[in-house]
């Protein structure tokens, strides 16, 4: 999936014309329900019966680190970003102040499941 810049809607670049990507898995797929999972399990052990909505978007972006694979990431003002794709990585990511457009174009992307049928990626 393209990075898209926010105030263009055009694909971000590195200097090299690299264009920024994420790698990603459905939001259906194994990997988001071993995450869901894992979420649920620890709101059991803990005995939590209700979550704040920081909480939900928390666990959220949690979900989506674990479907984020690979990346090539550009910050802003073009520069590549060498940072290894990990789950705390992308979690970190789709948390940090200023980048949730990154988290948005992310989840809107391994939400659609036609976006996983075959030959339907050109990512």
């Amino acid at each position: 999936r393209q990075i898209r810049h926010p105030a263009t809607g055009e694909p971000m670049r590195d200097a090299q014309g690299r264009e920024a990507y994420l790698d990603l898995l459905s939001l259906s797929s194994a990997a988001a329900q071993k995450a869901r999972s894992a979420v649920q399990q620890k709101r059991i052990d803990a005995r939590v019966r209700t979550v704040s909505l920081d909480e939900a978007v928390q666990e959220a972006m949690h979900v989506l680190a674990a479907c984020t694979k690979g990346w090539h990431l550009v910050g802003l003002d073009g520069e590549a970003i060498d940072v290894p794709c990990t789950p705390d990585a992308a979690h970190e990511l789709y948390t940090a102040p200023g980048l949730r457009f990154v988290a948005d174009q992310a989840s809107t992307f391994a939400d659609a499941a036609g976006n996983f049928l075959p030959g339907s990626s050109t990512t």
